[in-house]
């Protein structure tokens, strides 16, 4: 009792307390600990490190080694598995460090598994998100459009947190603010309220009150953690305008000018809006706006001021013209039941005028003697001369283009082009244009008529004019003219007339032609008829003739005619074609060449029309039917007619049918009838054919049944029976039949048959033999039965394997007897052979491993009982067989790498240290294995080659050194810059070198760095950081090679000369009322000024360096000069202005000196006005002193001419007043007295 304590307490003392390894071979993996509880997020290795144990049957963690394979199971992520997911176990423990997945999920699996045992499934664990790195909008703004301004965009927009692998961040709850992108808005200043970081919420951050304060197209959103920079942007989207507030009243934004012509349409168009409240366009209102012209005083008519519907909320007036100047005209504008609006006041004056002066000259042969029209613009006409230098006036025309025509020309006139032609008209000056006409003599025509009647009219006739000029023309209504003809008489002679045709009047026509007109020559022609004859003749040759044809001529005129030697005879024809037919030809005969024929009739001559027939016999058919009943029934016959024409009929509902048999008696025979039928009538009839029909001759056969059946039927009992039997019948061949079956072989011919069953095995029996004899009776089914019984004859054997010891293979090979290969698990196994022999039998075991030896042998033999199971075991016992091996790497000389990769067997890989790595291989067979030494750089030489063979020694640890020897595979790069010019770069600049190795670091402007440790190859060398004064010759980039161990350079030559100054612009101003004069000021440190640009601030420019303007009205005005240098550089100045208009004043008048007039003749004299205010237009008025006046409008001042004629009796005196109305209504006048003398 004592020991047994004792051994209890070492056992635990030994193993720690824990379940002690066991030497039992491996039976399973198993999952060491519970992945549940495992810590894993996503691109993570799992933690703690997946281990798996090595287990004997028993659960107990064995301490032989395995490869042991990792997979995913249940992946509900779509994850893939990454990492080592191939490890050796280690005294049973195999661990798995870098195990990682990549999709976040709830519910995954792992499967362990090794050759030849059993896996495991590990726990269900969950993976979690890796941290937040992105945000993707997965609520987007609704498209087209999001909302109106100002509301809520709804659906509220989400943004979902995603970690770096694409996986939503589910624990996120970080904060998360959207603003805005791209800005919609056209005023591009919109805001977005309802933005600001929120925290998300299972890693989605949700934003109900997302609102932009102003319409717009193309908006975005950005996403952000926090205030951070967007790292999302969500889909472009609209903002739709919100509810317009009520317009309430109507405004101009755009005034009439201040000054329009009558009659023309005011530009730019005038434009109405309607406002509301808080004076912004509603740009809702499309009601309808009128205009209406104010004050009607001035008489002016408004055209165009109909209503308009505004569109955006602005009525358009494309067309508004005034018909009448004056000043102080208004615009009222109404669209009730708005407030109405009045526009700013604004002057129509007249429009410019000129006169047209149109002259004209003709030349030529009949000249027009009634004048011609002068028409202009279409509307104004006058009458005017052929000849008429003068010409005709047309006053008050606009100052435009205008069109003239000359209408009213004679026909054999024409006028020089253009006509119409168009003419420009100038302010106060009179155009003139001449037409030019030239006219030809006049001429007349002649129309010649023919009117043929008669019979044998001839197609045309020949027309000639006064011996030449032929013509053909129709014989009957032909028509023909010839025009320009003098106007002289003309012969016109008709030819072609053919002999039986006569001219009333004669053929040749004396005609006087009359200029202008067309004279006609009328011929009348009378033909008399001309005919000829016909004969139609017939030959028919053959059998079964006709007695007579009918012929018929041109579709009518029918004949009868004998069929053969017939002749008849058509006179009197017309002369031209006929066609011939021959009908009631029978159907068997043919007429050579057609039964219809075409035949010219000459004029006094007979033609002949010959008909040839040829004819066949008549003939009938026959039909010859059968019909059979009964049994054993032929499937065919053979038919002949005449003993002759063999035909094959079906013997039940056949029929055939010959065809062009003579019209007599014909013998039809059945053959081929077999003895077993009977032909009702006899196999041979008499049958008459009559011509042109089918004659039908039915045959009736009644046949006897010849064959019988027999029905063969098979009943088996007891164990192991076969699959079936052949049954063979005499004079029948041979059926299969199943081991319980009845089977049934036809057409037998009546008597004796022998009956066999076949293919019974040695265990079965054939109750009274396998062998029968039946007799068959015709038309009846006789039968035949066999009864077999089997017995079983075979047993089974059951081997099993049990395997103790190290090294154990996982399989042997079981043979029975030489052969039926099996493969049994090395422990454990078991498999059963049934089936066998109850014989004596060899099992053998095979594949036994040389470590391993069988108890008994592996050869037993065994005896199998019928009906019964027989066991028969193997034990196997084992010794170890494997060793390890240790790889070592050493590695001297530049440029080493920190890691190789060292293989086993092409396979076990793994990474090992470059200087002083050492790896070590277990459980290696003890064979030769082959190390290599992969990743090694090209730099680096693995003494001994890259891969080493090496024996590996059961029980022992073979070392394999690895020496490797590196150069180095680097090279140096030397950069230099020289800077030259007047302004260098004051900072220097940066150099940056690309590819392994490179960078960036600062080079003054005349300075060389160098740049060590870079790759050999070809770099390219960037200077960058360089002043806009400066240039690189060559370019900011160049391309060398830098070479192992060695060094290369580039050079950079900078230019910096020093930059243009730019100029100082400013300028001086000096007033008088409303004119100034402008003085630059302007300078330029470097160079020259070379352009002046100024604007004055009314829209007024000049390029002048000291220019003067003259404002229109009183006010403030900001000028702004521009200037330029002569190398391109500008500077600006502005500075405001103030000018007033002087007091208005009065037009200054002058009528001219006292003057003298002649009674009734046309009293002329000048006047000028001068307005020191010029403020037109202005309006004249001339009070003549008798009672009359003159007025219109002036658009400049200056010198004028007017005119008028006094009627008196007596000489007398009048004074002449001309008054002179600015815009502003102020009126100069000045007089004289005009003496008027009597004639």
């Amino acid at each position: 009792m004592a020991l047994v304590v004792v051994s209890c307490h070492i056992d635990k003392l030994l193993t720690g307390g824990k379940t002690p390894p066991s030497d039992a071979p491996p039976a399973r993996v198993a999952f060491s600990s519970s992945l549940g509880s495992a810590r894993a997020r996503a691109g993570d290795p799992i933690t703690p490190p997946v281990q798996v144990n090595v287990q004997d049957s028993a659960g107990r963690v064995t301490l032989r080694d395995t490869l042991i394979t990792l997979s995913l199971a249940a992946n509900p992520g779509g994850a893939k598995l990454r990492g080592d997911t191939v490890a050796h176990s280690v005294d049973g423990v195999a661990t798995f460090a870098n195990i990682r997945l990549d999709k976040a999920a709830s519910g995954y699996t792992l499967t362990a598994a090794a050759p030849n045992l059993h896996p495991d499934t590990s726990a269900a664990f969950s993976v979690m998100p890796a941290p937040a790195t992105d945000l993707q909008f997965t609520v987007q703004p609704r498209q087209p459009s999001a909302a109106m301004q100002d509301s809520a965009i709804k659906p509220p927009v989400q943004v979902t947190a995603y970690d770096s692998l694409g996986n939503k961040v589910i624990n996120f709850t970080g904060l998360v603010g959207v603003t805005l992108g791209n800005d919609g808005s056209v005023t591009k200043k919109a805001t977005l309220s309802g933005g600001d970081p929120v925290p998300a919420v299972a890693g989605v951050a949700t934003f109900p009150n997302l609102r932009i304060d102003q319409a717009g197209v193309g908006y975005t959103l950005t996403a952000a953690f926090g205030t951070a920079q967007p790292v999302d942007t969500s889909t472009a989207f609209n903002i739709t305008p919100g509810p317009p507030p009520p317009a309430t009243h109507l405004a101009f934004t755009q005034q009439p000018p201040q000054t329009t012509q009558a009659g023309a349409a005011i530009v730019p168009p005038v434009q109405i809006a309607a406002l509301d409240a808080a004076e912004h366009v509603v740009q809702g209102f499309t009601g309808a706006i009128g205009l209406a012209l104010e004050p009607a005083s001035n008489g002016g008519t408004l055209s165009g001021g109909d209503p308009v519907n505004a569109v955006n909320g602005i009525a358009t007036f494309a067309n508004l013209s005034i018909n009448k100047a004056g000043t102080g005209y208004t615009l009222r504008a109404t669209a009730p039941p708005l407030t109405d609006a009045t526009s700013s006041a604004f002057a129509v004056r007249a429009p410019p005028s000129g006169s047209l002066r149109v002259t004209t000259s003709t030349s030529g042969d009949n000249l027009d003697t009634d004048g011609y029209t002068v028409t202009v613009d279409g509307t104004t006409s006058q009458s005017i001369g052929n000849n008429s230098s003068g010409g005709v006036t047309f006053s008050g025309l606009s100052v435009s283009n205008h069109t003239v025509e000359l209408t009213g020309v004679a026909n054999n006139c024409t006028v020089t082009a253009p006509n119409p032609r168009t003419v420009a008209v100038t302010d106060g000056a009179t155009a003139v244009t001449a037409f030019v006409v030239t006219c030809t003599a006049l001429t007349g025509s002649i129309t010649v008529t023919t009117a043929t009647t008669g019979s044998s009219l001839p197609s045309t006739y020949t027309v000639t004019l006064d011996g030449g000029s032929s013509r053909t023309i129709p014989a009957d209504n032909g028509s023909t003219t010839y025009d320009g003809l003098s106007t002289t008489n003309h012969t016109v002679a008709l030819t072609d007339v053919p002999g039986n045709c006569t001219v009333t009047g004669g053929a040749s026509k004396t005609v006087p032609v009359t200029a202008g007109q067309t004279a006609t020559a009328a011929f009348k022609i009378t033909c008399t008829a001309l005919t000829g004859s016909l004969t139609v003749t017939t030959a028919t040759t053959g059998s079964s003739l006709p007695s007579t044809y009918t012929v018929t001529l041109d579709g009518g005129s029918s004949r009868t005619i004998s069929a053969d030697g017939g002749t008849t005879t058509y006179d009197g024809l017309s002369t031209t074609t006929h066609t011939v037919a021959l009908t009631d030809v029978p159907g068997n005969c043919t007429v050579t060449g057609g039964a219809s024929k075409t035949v010219p009739v000459t004029a006094g001559q007979t033609a002949t029309a010959a008909f040839t027939i040829t004819c066949s016999a008549l003939t009938g058919s026959l039909t010859v039917t059968t019909a059979t009943t009964g049994s054993s029934q032929p499937s065919t016959y053979t038919v002949t007619v005449d003993g002759g024409q063999s035909r094959t009929i079906s013997a039940n509902g056949g029929t055939t049918t010959y065809s062009g048999l003579s019209a007599t008696t014909h013998t039809v025979a059945l053959t081929d009838v077999p003895a077993n039928c009977t032909v009702s009538g006899g196999a041979s009839h008499s049958v008459t054919v009559t011509a042109s029909q089918t004659t039908t001759e039915p045959f009736s056969i009644s046949c006897a049944a010849t064959t019988g059946s027999l029905a063969v039927t098979t009943t088996t009992t007891g164990p192991e029976q076969p699959s079936g039997y052949t049954v063979s019948v005499s004079g029948g061949g041979s059926q299969s039949i199943g081991t319980n079956q009845t089977i049934t072989f036809t057409d037998l011919a009546p008597g004796s048959h022998s009956v066999a069953l076949n293919g019974a095995p040695s265990n079965c029996s054939v109750s009274g033999g396998p062998s029968q004899t039946v007799n068959v009776t015709a038309g009846q089914t006789a039968t035949a039965s066999f009864t077999i019984s089997c017995v079983a004859t075979t047993g089974s054997l059951t081997v099993t394997a049990a395997t103790t010891g190290s090294s154990q293979p996982s399989t042997y090979t079981v043979t029975v007897d030489g052969g039926q290969s099996r493969t049994i698990s090395a422990n454990g196994g078991t498999t059963t052979y049934s089936g066998l022999s109850a014989t004596t039998h060899t099992v053998a075991l095979t594949d036994v491993p040389a470590n391993c030896t069988v108890s008994g042998g592996a050869s037993h033999s065994v005896t199998v009982t019928a009906t019964q199971t027989t066991t028969e075991p193997f034990s196997i016992s084992c010794a170890a067989t494997t060793g390890s091996l240790t790889v070592t790497a050493a590695t001297t000389g530049s440029s080493q790498p920190s890691s190789y990769t060292v293989t086993v067997d092409d396979g076990q890989s793994r990474t090992i240290s470059a200087n002083g790595g050492t790896t070590t291989y277990s459980g290696l067979s003890a064979t030769t294995h082959t190390v290599a030494l992969t990743d090694v750089p090209a730099n680096c030489t693995v003494g001994g080659g890259a891969s080493h063979t090496v024996a590996v020694t059961a029980g022992q640890t073979t070392t394999e050194a690895f020496s490797i020897s590196c150069v180095a595979t680097t090279g140096s790069l030397t950069v230099s810059t020289t800077t030259t010019g007047g302004t260098p770069d004051p900072d220097g600049y940066t150099v940056s070198v690309s590819g392994g190795g490179g960078g960036s670091q600062h080079i003054d402007p005349n300075a060389s760095l160098t740049f060590f440790n870079l790759a050999v190859g070809s770099h390219t060398v960037t200077l960058s950081g360089i002043a806009p004064n400066c240039s690189v010759s060559g370019g900011t980039q160049r391309n060398v090679n830098v070479p192992a161990g060695g060094s290369t350079s580039a050079s950079f030559p900078v230019d910096c000369p020093t930059p243009n100054q730019p100029p100082t612009a400013d300028f001086s101003s000096s007033c008088t009322l409303l004119v100034c004069t402008f003085t630059s000021t302007s300078s330029d440190p470097d160079g020259t000024i070379v352009s002046y640009s100024w604007t004055f601030g009314d829209g007024g420019t000049s390029n002048e360096q000291n220019p003067t303007h003259v404002y229109t009205a009183t006010g403030s005005y900001t000028v702004r000069l521009t200037v330029q240098d002569n190398q391109g550089a500008t500077a600006s100045a502005s500075h405001p202005v103030s000018v007033s208009a002087p007091a208005n004043q009065a037009p200054s008048v002058n009528a001219g000196p006292d003057d003298t007039a002649v009674t009734g003749l046309l009293y002329s004299f000048s006047w000028s006005f001068s307005d020191a205010n010029h403020n037109g237009p202005w309006s004249y008025t001339i009070d003549w002193g008798d009672g009359q006046t003159s007025s219109g409008p002036e658009s400049t001042e200056g010198t004028f001419s007017a005119g008028h004629t006094y009627i008196i009796v007596l000489p007398r005196s009048f004074t002449i007043t001309v008054t002179v109305t600015d815009a502003s209504g102020a009126s100069g006048s000045d007089s004289k007295v005009v003496s008027v003398f009597l004639l």
